[in-house]
C-alpha cells in the first residue's frame, strides 16, 4: 500500500501547532486563555473560493513554464524571486543599529539558554517553589522571591537591559533563527521583572517597580512590533502583555493613591500599541512572509527537515497564490473595524486563497496547510478589547470622563460605588469573544 505523501505534509503541520498549544496555552490564566485559544485554533479555509485581483501572470504559458521548473534550488533565492514578483508581502524594514535593536539582543540573550538546537527550547532554572510564589498570588512569599532574585542579580539585570531598549527590528537577520519562539523563556523572564517590580513597590519604591514593568512590556514590543511578527510572536506578546496589566491593577495601582500624575505614568507603560484593528494587517503579512520563506518553498523544494509533497509539477504558481492570498487579506484588514473583523470565516479578509488555476497536487497542498484566517481575527480582536478596557479603567482613575468602548462605539458601564468596569451589554462580546466579567479598579 502506498501512503499519501501529503498525510505527513498534514501531521507536521498539526504536530506544529498542537506543540504550539501545549507550550503557551498552559502560561495564560484562564480568563485571557481565549484570547490565544482564538488566534491559534486550527480550521480550514472554505470552499467557497473567492477570485483575487493580482497582477500576476495567470496565463496558460505562464503556468506550463513554471510547471517545468526543477525543485531543487536555493530556498532562499527561490522565495527572493517569489517575493519579487509579489512585492506587497515584503516587510516594510526599518534601521536599527545592532545595539539599540532589542530583538537582535533578545534573539541572542535566548540562544544561549537553549536546552538543545532547536527553537523554542529555552528555559530559565526557576525552582518549582518560586516559579508558583510568583504566578499564584496566594503563594507569595516576599522574603523568599527576594532571596531568589537576589541570588540572579545579573540575569534580571540582562533581562530587563535589553527590555528596555526602544526599538527593535528583524531586518537581515536570519530567519531560521526566529521563525520559530518558545512562549515558555520569554514568559519566565517577564515574570521574573513583575516579581522583582512588586518586591519594589512594596518597599515604596514605585520607581523601579515602574521600570521593572516598562521592561516586561518592552519584551513584548520586541515580538509584535518587528516587522515581521508572526501568529506565535503575537500569541506570546497576548501572554506577556496581558498578565501585565493584569498584574499593574492588582498590585501596583493601589500605591499609587489616585495620583493622577503617576497613574498617566503607569497607563503609559503598560498600554499596548495595538489598540485598533488595522494592527492584525501587519500580523497577517508578516506571517505569509515567514511561513512561505520559512516554511513552504523549503518543503516544497526538497528541505530534509520538512516532508516533501509530490506532484506538485507548478511550485512558482502555489507560491505565488500563497503570496497574494496573504496580501489581499492583509489590505483589506487595513481599512476593517474591529466589528468588521471579527467577521464570519472568510467574511471580510479575503480568505480563501484561490486555487482553481494550480494543478490539483497544489491545490491538496493548500488545503493541507490552511488555517482559518477568522479564528486569528477573532483572538486578535479580543486581545484589543481586553487592553482597551485597561486603558479605559486607568483613564478614568486618572479623572477623565468615561471612553468609548471600541468595539460597539458606546460607553463602557462603570460603577463608582463599586468600582468595576464593564464592557456594553453586548452578545458579540459575552458570546463570541467571552468578554462580561467587570474589571475591578483599586
Amino acid at each position: 500500500m502506498h501512503s499519501n505523501p501529503l498525510r505527513g505534509f498534514r501531521l507536521r503541520i498539526l504536530g506544529v501547532c498542537v506543540f504550539l498549544l501545549a507550550v503557551v496555552v498552559v502560561f495564560i490564566p484562564d480568563k485571557y486563555r481565549r484570547s490565544f485559544d482564538q488566534l491559534f485554533s486550527l480550521g480550514k479555509f472554505s470552499e467557497n473560493r473567492m477570485p483575487l485581483e493580482t497582477k500576476t501572470d495567470r496565463s496558460a504559458d505562464s503556468l506550463s513554464k513554471n510547471r517545468l521548473r526543477s525543485p531543487s534550488r536555493d530556498p532562499k533565492e527561490w522565495f527572493a524571486e517569489v517575493i519579487a514578483r509579489n512585492p506587497g508581502l515584503e516587510p516594510v524594514w526599518k534601521n536599527v543599529p545592532d545595539h539599540e535593536n532589542g530583538f537582535l539582543q533578545w534573539l541572542e540573550f535566548c540562544e544561549k539558554y537553549r536546552v538543545d538546537e532547536g527553537l523554542g527550547t529555552e528555559k530559565l532554572d526557576i525552582p518549582e517553589d518560586i516559579a508558583e510564589m510568583i504566578s499564584k498570588p496566594e503563594k507569595w512569599d516576599s522574603q523568599a522571591v527576594k532571596a531568589f532574585l537576589d541570588k540572579n542579580k545579573d540575569l534580571l539585570a540582562a533581562i530587563s537591559r535589553i527590555g528596555l531598549l526602544p526599538s527593535q527590528s528583524a531586518a537581515g537577520i536570519d530567519m531560521n533563527r526566529w521563525s520559530f519562539v518558545g512562549a515558555r523563556f520569554t514568559k519566565q523572564s517577564a515574570d521574573l521583572l513583575l516579581a522583582d517590580a512588586r518586591l519594589a513597590a512594596e518597599n515604596g519604591d514605585l520607581e523601579h517597580a515602574l521600570r521593572r514593568v516598562r521592561a516586561a512590556c518592552g519584551l513584548d514590543n520586541h515580538y509584535d512590533q518587528i516587522e515581521t511578527p508572526t501568529l506565535l510572536m503575537a500569541a506570546v506578546s497576548i501572554v506577556v502583555r496581558l498578565n501585565t496589566q493584569d498584574q499593574v491593577i492588582k498590585h501596583f495601582l493601589p500605591t499609587l493613591n489616585g495620583n493622577a500624575a503617576e497613574i498617566a505614568r503607569w497607563r503609559e507603560a503598560i498600554r499596548s500599541p495595538n489598540m485598533d484593528a488595522s494592527s492584525f494587517s501587519t500580523l497577517l503579512r508578516a506571517e505569509g512572509w515567514v511561513s512561505l520563506g520559512g516554511f513552504v518553498i523549503p518543503a516544497v523544494n526538497g528541505d530534509m527537515k520538512f516532508p516533501q509533497p509530490n506532484n506538485i509539477p507548478d511550485p512558482d504558481a502555489l507560491f505565488d497564490a500563497y503570496a497574494q492570498g496573504y496580501i489581499e487579506a492583509a489590505n483589506r484588514s487595513q481599512t476593517l473595524s474591529l466589528l468588521e473583523l471579527l467577521g464570519d470565516e472568510n467574511e471580510h479578509l479575503g480568505f480563501p486563497i484561490d486555487a482553481t488555476h494550480l494543478s490539483k497536487g497544489s491545490q491538496e497542498l493548500l488545503e493541507e496547510i490552511a488555517i482559518g484566517a477568522s479564528s486569528w481575527a477573532n483572538g486578535w480582536v479580543r486581545t484589543i478589547v481586553l487592553s482597551a478596557r485597561t486603558d479605559a479603567a486607568l483613564a478614568i482613575m486618572q479623572g477623565a470622563e468615561i471612553p468609548l468602548e471600541p468595539f460597539t462605539g458606546l460607553p463602557y458601564v462603570y460603577d463608582s460605588v463599586a468600582r468595576t468596569l464593564q464592557v456594553p451589554d453586548d452578545p458579540r462580546l459575552r458570546e463570541k469573544l467571552n468578554i462580561g466579567d467587570a474589571l475591578r479598579l483599586p
